[in-house]
């Protein structure tokens, strides 16, 4: 039946948003090829759209760790095209178009999106996009101090992971344009307690309502 189709492709997309946040973007991109097959040609409702968006949204994650950035361009900008047409943007779309855009070079228009993100991020959310937009001013000569001043989600607390590697070096010179004596708080356990909300951290609605899409945190860039 369509139904346990959809179905299976939602299972599909929990399972490569688990193989995306332990680091195996291959395993999600194969889970991935199953679950658009599932899909019909005419999309039946506004769930059905804002899940496909949410695989599109996944898609350009494992690309772009595949370093298949152009293909993750295509992806994330479906997805954008997705949630407009059936919901509203979200804040974790905006936050992986700045990214792809910033492996393609494109940092103006990276910024302009990581500034987007912001205004779409939840107070939680908050330090990952100031992350990533201190970053891509840092990348440009930009300075800081306008973004840090603002005091929206401080990019060396709040549960800001180390998510990409052990080079933080971005993080120290947000830190430290800032005078923080400690200028990287890594937050693990603020991430772990978000870790539950898979299905939200692109925008979606209450968890513990049952939420219809299966996305995961972003990694952020260093």
């Amino acid at each position: 039946h369509l139904s346990t189709g959809l179905n299976r492709a939602v299972m599909l997309q929990e399972q490569a948003a688990l193989l995306l946040q332990q680091g195996d973007p291959a395993g999600a991109k194969r889970a991935l090829d199953g679950a658009r097959p599932l899909y019909p040609d005419a999309l039946q409702s506004e769930d059905d759209g804002l899940n496909l968006a949410t695989w599109h949204y996944l898609r350009a994650q494992a690309q772009l760790n595949l370093g298949q950035p152009d293909a993750a361009l295509d992806a994330i900008r479906e997805a954008d095209r997705l949630e407009r047409q059936y919901g509203d943007p979200s804040y974790g779309v905006a936050l992986v178009r700045g990214q792809v855009m910033t492996h393609l070079g494109q940092t103006e228009q990276a910024i302009s999106t990581f500034e987007e993100a912001l205004k779409l991020a939840s107070d939680a959310d908050r330090p990952y996009a100031n992350h990533e937009l201190g970053v891509a001013l840092l990348d440009l000569d930009r300075p800081v101090e306008d973004l840090l001043g603002r005091g929206e989600g401080r990019v060396d607390g709040g549960g800001v992971p180390d998510l990409a590697g052990d080079d933080v070096e971005p993080l120290h010179r947000v830190a430290r344009a800032r005078g923080d004596d400690d200028p990287v708080a890594v937050g693990d356990e603020a991430l772990g307690d978000r870790a539950s909300d898979a299905a939200v951290a692109a925008g979606d609605q209450d968890p513990a309502g049952g939420a219809r899409r299966h996305v995961v945190r972003p990694c952020l860039s260093v």
